[in-house]
Protein backbone atom coordinates (compact mmCIF):
# COMPACT_ATOMS: atom_id res chain seq x y z
CA UNK A 1 0.00 0.00 0.00
CA UNK A 2 1.25 3.18 -0.92
CA UNK A 3 -0.09 6.28 -0.39
CA UNK A 4 2.21 9.28 -1.43
CA UNK A 5 5.99 9.38 -1.91
CA UNK A 6 8.92 10.59 -0.68
CA UNK A 7 9.55 12.69 -4.04
CA UNK A 8 5.79 13.88 -4.14
CA UNK A 9 4.24 13.25 -0.72
CA UNK A 10 0.05 14.37 -0.31
CA UNK A 11 -0.56 17.49 0.57
CA UNK A 12 -4.07 17.68 0.60
CA UNK A 13 -5.85 15.69 3.55
CA UNK A 14 -7.01 12.05 2.95
CA UNK A 15 -8.79 9.89 5.75
CA UNK A 16 -8.41 6.26 6.31
CA UNK A 17 -11.11 5.48 8.65
CA UNK A 18 -11.62 1.75 9.91
CA UNK A 19 -14.68 0.25 11.01
CA UNK A 20 -15.31 -2.22 14.03
CA UNK A 21 -14.89 -2.30 17.88
CA UNK A 22 -12.48 -4.23 20.04
CA UNK A 23 -15.60 -7.15 19.51
CA UNK A 24 -15.23 -6.83 16.31
CA UNK A 25 -13.53 -10.41 14.72
CA UNK A 26 -10.12 -10.29 14.28
CA UNK A 27 -7.26 -11.39 12.44
CA UNK A 28 -4.66 -14.29 13.76
CA UNK A 29 -1.40 -12.59 15.51
CA UNK A 30 -2.90 -9.15 14.27
CA UNK A 31 -6.14 -8.52 15.93
CA UNK A 32 -9.00 -6.69 14.80
CA UNK A 33 -8.75 -2.45 13.26
CA UNK A 34 -5.40 -2.68 12.19
CA UNK A 35 -3.59 -2.43 8.64
CA UNK A 36 -1.69 -5.87 8.44
CA UNK A 37 0.91 -6.73 6.39
CA UNK A 38 3.02 -10.11 5.93
CA UNK A 39 5.37 -9.19 3.47
CA UNK A 40 4.38 -6.19 2.23
CA UNK A 41 5.27 -2.58 2.48
CA UNK A 42 3.02 -0.16 3.82
CA UNK A 43 4.77 3.27 2.66
CA UNK A 44 3.12 6.94 3.68
CA UNK A 45 4.51 10.37 2.63
CA UNK A 46 2.46 12.97 3.78
CA UNK A 47 3.29 16.82 3.92
CA UNK A 48 6.76 17.38 5.65
CA UNK A 49 6.45 19.47 9.05
CA UNK A 50 9.68 21.13 10.65
CA UNK A 51 8.46 19.33 14.07
CA UNK A 52 5.93 16.83 14.72
CA UNK A 53 6.16 17.92 18.25
CA UNK A 54 8.01 20.68 20.69
CA UNK A 55 7.74 21.56 24.54
CA UNK A 56 6.59 24.76 26.35
CA UNK A 57 9.11 27.20 26.45
CA UNK A 58 7.64 28.93 29.67
CA UNK A 59 4.92 27.51 31.83
CA UNK A 60 1.40 28.30 30.96
CA UNK A 61 -0.88 28.92 33.79
CA UNK A 62 -4.52 27.60 33.50
CA UNK A 63 -7.18 30.63 31.97
CA UNK A 64 -4.29 31.72 29.56
CA UNK A 65 -4.66 31.19 25.88
CA UNK A 66 -1.01 31.76 24.71
CA UNK A 67 1.73 28.59 25.02
CA UNK A 68 5.34 29.42 24.05
CA UNK A 69 6.97 26.96 22.78
CA UNK A 70 10.86 25.72 22.84
CA UNK A 71 11.46 25.56 19.10
CA UNK A 72 10.22 27.43 15.79
CA UNK A 73 7.76 25.51 14.02
CA UNK A 74 5.99 26.19 10.62
CA UNK A 75 2.62 24.86 12.12
CA UNK A 76 -0.61 26.78 10.33
CA UNK A 77 -4.05 28.74 12.05
CA UNK A 78 -6.67 25.88 11.96
CA UNK A 79 -4.17 23.18 13.30
CA UNK A 80 -4.94 21.16 16.25
CA UNK A 81 -2.16 20.57 18.83
CA UNK A 82 -2.13 18.44 22.29
CA UNK A 83 -0.43 20.01 25.19
CA UNK A 84 0.33 17.12 27.49
CA UNK A 85 -0.25 16.96 31.36
CA UNK A 86 2.81 18.14 33.81
CA UNK A 87 0.72 16.59 36.42
CA UNK A 88 0.24 13.12 38.08
CA UNK A 89 -3.59 13.31 36.28
CA UNK A 90 -2.99 12.03 32.58
CA UNK A 91 -6.74 13.77 31.96
CA UNK A 92 -4.91 17.63 32.34
CA UNK A 93 -3.75 16.94 28.60
CA UNK A 94 -5.62 19.75 26.28
CA UNK A 95 -6.59 19.41 23.31
CA UNK A 96 -6.74 22.94 21.14
CA UNK A 97 -6.55 24.54 17.89
CA UNK A 98 -4.06 27.43 16.79
CA UNK A 99 -6.13 30.61 15.81
CA UNK A 100 -2.44 32.91 15.74
CA UNK A 101 1.15 31.70 15.54
CA UNK A 102 4.14 34.14 15.27
CA UNK A 103 7.66 33.09 15.00
CA UNK A 104 10.85 35.54 16.77
CA UNK A 105 13.46 33.31 14.78
CA UNK A 106 13.80 30.35 17.29
CA UNK A 107 10.52 29.95 19.12
CA UNK A 108 7.02 30.14 17.99
CA UNK A 109 3.96 31.77 20.40
CA UNK A 110 0.56 30.12 19.52
CA UNK A 111 -2.21 31.56 20.37
CA UNK A 112 -5.28 29.14 21.01
CA UNK A 113 -8.77 28.98 20.37
CA UNK A 114 -9.97 28.66 24.44
CA UNK A 115 -7.97 28.72 27.00
CA UNK A 116 -6.19 26.24 29.33
CA UNK A 117 -8.11 24.67 31.94
CA UNK A 118 -5.06 23.48 33.77
CA UNK A 119 -1.21 24.23 34.28
CA UNK A 120 1.07 23.09 31.94
CA UNK A 121 5.02 23.34 33.69
CA UNK A 122 8.49 24.66 31.76
CA UNK A 123 11.68 24.20 33.28
CA UNK A 124 13.12 22.46 36.41
CA UNK A 125 11.13 20.42 38.76
CA UNK A 126 12.40 19.16 42.05
CA UNK A 127 11.03 16.13 43.88
CA UNK A 128 12.74 14.65 46.91
CA UNK A 129 16.07 16.75 46.34
CA UNK A 130 16.19 15.99 42.61
CA UNK A 131 15.94 18.06 39.85
CA UNK A 132 14.10 17.00 36.30
CA UNK A 133 13.71 18.83 33.47
CA UNK A 134 9.65 19.04 32.92
CA UNK A 135 8.45 20.80 30.15
CA UNK A 136 5.05 19.77 28.78
CA UNK A 137 5.20 18.00 25.57
CA UNK A 138 3.01 20.25 22.64
CA UNK A 139 2.25 17.39 19.57
CA UNK A 140 0.91 18.76 16.47
CA UNK A 141 -2.58 16.50 15.71
CA UNK A 142 -3.21 17.74 12.27
CA UNK A 143 -1.79 15.85 9.58
CA UNK A 144 -2.65 15.45 5.69
CA UNK A 145 -2.59 11.45 6.25
CA UNK A 146 -4.93 10.43 8.71
CA UNK A 147 -5.97 6.78 9.76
Amino acid sequence: MQVGTPEKPIQNKITITMYGNKDSPSLPHYGNKVIALREGILDIHGKPVSHTWSRVYQTANANTNQIILTDKVDWKIGDSIVIASTDYDHNQSEERQITAITNDGTRSTITLDQPLKFKHHAGIQTFEGKQFEMPAEVGLLSRTVVI
